[in-house]
């Protein structure tokens, strides 16, 4: 059934309104959120080593808290990045992370 304020949307901005709204679904859960992707410009100043190391463990912080489990261990997984180079670490946020970046070089 329509409601009085969704007739009132149609006439007063002349849009009509084929499907009726499910008020049940305006609110979701935080966990159904979606994650919006990062961008990070490698060549820039966010490009810098520790600044990976930082979103990694902010990005593997939020995975931790959504999954409600210890997903990730930041511990070693910054331990892994710190362990050789430079693209390893990019490799190492690449694998874990390459669903939610974007990097440019």
């Amino acid at each position: 059934m329509i409601s009085f304020f969704e007739i009132y949307l149609a006439v007063s901005y002349k849009v009509f309104i084929f499907t009726h709204i499910n008020y049940n679904k305006m609110i979701i859960p935080i966990r159904e959120k979606k994650i919006q992707q990062v961008e990070i410009d490698l060549t820039g100043p966010d490009g810098n080593v520790f600044n990976l190391i930082s979103i990694a463990t902010d990005l593997a912080k939020l995975l931790n808290q959504r999954r409600g489990a210890k997903y990730f261990d930041i511990p070693a997984l910054q331990k892994d990045m710190m362990s050789k180079d430079y693209e390893h670490a990019v490799k190492v946020m690449e694998k874990n992370f390459g669903h939610m970046i974007i990097m440019y070089r």
